[in-house]
């Protein structure tokens, strides 16, 4: 389970904290559970969409070790994420593409390894208040051990209200290495409007 926070303290600058509050693994033995790990961080947009340019932004975060390294549910390692994010809104779609590039600190020894991940994903109405997203994304090599490899998303949202969204979907490894076939299912909600009453109307 896993949840995003985000609060837009100005108008192009949002600070975001992603936290898995329960983690839960089993294998032949038994099944594990813990508090999994949290990311802080922060996106700034750096250009609004226009005819010749899409709308680009770029993002930081900084990974908290607070998962058991048990079992390894965790690493106990802080990791690192820099993402370059470009969105334009094309014949009623929205299309963005994601590069990101993550330092992963090493378990058992200093440093890190590197590695690389770019995703493009599309977004469409098809009635009312239903939507359809589908993305691909690919990791590349992290080290001996974590092949690089390609995987899909495709998911169905729908609008209960402008301030409730809920979604669900399914993910396909599109190559070895790459994620089990699983599905996910959540919910997006806008909790408050803090600078309503700042705001002056045009």
């Amino acid at each position: 389970m896993t949840g995003l926070l985000k609060f837009g303290i100005l108008c192009d600058i949002e600070l975001r904290w992603t936290t898995t509050p329960f983690l839960s693994q089993t294998d032949s033995e038994s099944t594990h559970r813990t508090f999994g790990d949290s990311w802080l961080g922060t996106e700034i947009r750096l250009h609004r969409q226009t005819t010749a340019l899409p709308t680009m932004a770029f993002s930081y975060a900084l990974k908290l070790p607070s998962a058991t390294t048990e079992y390894g549910l965790g690493t106990g390692k802080v990791d690192y994420s820099f993402t370059f994010a470009a969105s334009e809104q094309i014949w009623h779609s929205n299309l963005d593409v994601n590069f990101t590039h993550y330092l992963i600190g090493r378990p058992e020894v200093s440093g890190f390894d590197q590695n690389q991940q770019v995703a493009i994903a599309f977004s469409r109405p098809i009635h009312g208040r239903l939507q359809f997203a589908g993305e691909i994304y690919g990791n590349t090599r992290l080290n001996g051990l974590t092949p690089g490899f390609v995987s899909s998303l495709w998911a169905l949202s729908y609008a209960l209200s402008p301030r409730l969204i809920i979604d669900g979907g399914f993910e396909a490894g599109l190559t070895n290495g790459g994620p089990h076939h699983h599905a996910f299912a959540g919910f997006t909600y806008s909790i408050a409007q803090l600078y309503s009453h700042g705001r002056q109307k045009n």
